[in-house]
């Protein structure tokens, strides 16, 4: 039987400062929590941070929020274009 485990929610700061100790580079702390409080850290970071990372290891040197950010940001203007909404 699968069970669910659910991890307890945290500051937007607690999540940057997270970030920052495993290596993301924060070029913009107010950038990163803005772009946090519109965004869910766990679907932003589990997603984007697939071959950028080992597996709970620190980032790659180099890897940044906002390159991670961007990433987010093309993805889902691509998904509008390719399945918009009522068709």
């Amino acid at each position: 039987m699968y069970k669910k485990t659910l991890q307890n929610s945290i500051s937007i700061d607690d999540q940057i400062d997270n970030l920052i100790s495993k290596g993301l580079i924060i070029e913009d702390r107010d950038y990163a929590k803005d772009f946090l409080s519109k965004v869910s850290y766990f679907r932003f970071i589990k997603a984007y941070s697939i071959g950028l990372k080992p597996v709970n290891g620190n980032y790659y040197n180099g890897i940044s929020f906002n390159k991670l950010a961007d990433i987010y940001i093309f993805n889902a203007r691509l998904r509008q274009i390719l399945f918009p909404l009522g068709t």
